[in-house]
């Protein structure tokens, strides 16, 4: 190949990777959400983050290392900012969306395989189990594995890995794959869709490496296994959307009293039993949509 014509290929590789957006839902994350942002602009993708109402410099360290930045004036939930930056991209005509955390458990240098397993296939989902898993403990490790067998029992699909947030998707499949979990309920919601919507689904290698940061703020094994059973109980129908007040409630609950996984289990009944940790019942009202306000940073 001459030089001429392998400038033409990086060429048209770097167009290709500006048409992939990376979506990466943020809350403060100040100390390092611009490391984060710069390893994935490196590599020539398209970045997205939404600030979901941070009480910090999460926005200004985004957007210093050269990522689009939306902010929630108020805090909606990882699923919540996910949804808000997925729209935004799609608006800007993304091809291919890669949704991707904030605190620097994942790399940057997985994308391209996932971006690339799109070519036989709607949805790439990362798996750590298929994949190498750095920095983790056998104790973690086994409440990484806890949550997989419930969630593919409730989705109905065959996974290694329930709730890796490391996923790419084609941008024309995103409307059937519009999330309505506000929190972190969304990535079982979104492991229903696929089995629902019909959206032919791979499970390609990822590197997640943990860090003392990124354990202290993230899911632990007892939560991922809440989302669950919590959202399994919801309506999957566009005439019941997901009761989204209750189910944030009951998240808000969990992660505040740290429950024990047998009483976790209870809420993923149709009809649990009431105790002293069931929302109080009220009286039948009408549906509101709950509003985010992302407010694009200059």
């Amino acid at each position: 190949m001459t030089i001429r014509g392998a400038v033409d290929v990086l060429d048209q590789q770097q167009h290709g990777r500006e048409a992939t957006w990376v979506v990466i839902a943020a809350m403060n994350e100040e100390g390092v959400i611009g490391g984060v942002v710069s390893e994935v602009k490196r590599a020539g993708w398209s970045v997205v983050v939404v600030d979901d109402g941070s009480r910090d410099q999460t926005a200004v360290e985004a957007r210093a290392a050269g990522a689009t930045v939306l902010c929630h004036l108020i805090n909606r939930g990882q699923g919540a900012a996910l949804q808000t930056g997925i729209d935004y991209a799609v608006r800007r005509g993304a091809v291919h969306l890669v949704t991707f955390d904030a605190d620097g458990q994942m790399n940057a240098d997985d994308i391209p395989a996932l971006v690339a397993a799109l070519d036989d296939a709607d949805i790439a989902l990362g798996s750590r189990f298929l994949g190498k898993i750095e920095g983790a403990t056998a104790k973690r490790m086994a409440l990484l594995k806890a949550p997989v067998l419930m969630s593919n029992r409730l989705s109905g699909l065959k996974l290694t890995d329930a709730h890796c947030g490391f996923r790419a998707f084609r941008a024309s499949v995103a409307p059937r794959l519009r999330m309505q979990q506000d929190r972190m309920a969304h990535a079982s919601e979104l492991l229903r869709k696929i089995k629902t919507s019909g959206v032919q689904v791979v499970e390609v290698p990822v590197t997640i490496r943990y860090t003392a940061h990124s354990m202290a703020k993230g899911q632990n094994g007892f939560q991922a296994s809440a989302s669950c059973s919590i959202t399994s109980s919801a309506h999957d129908h566009p005439h019941h959307p997901p009761r989204r007040s209750r189910l944030d409630r009951l998240a808000r609950v969990l992660k505040r009293n740290k429950m024990p996984f047998h009483i976790v289990i209870v809420f993923g009944c149709s009809r649990p039993a009431r105790s002293r940790w069931s929302p109080p019942r009220r009286r039948a009202r009408s549906r509101t949509s709950s509003v985010s306000v992302a407010v694009p940073t200059s």
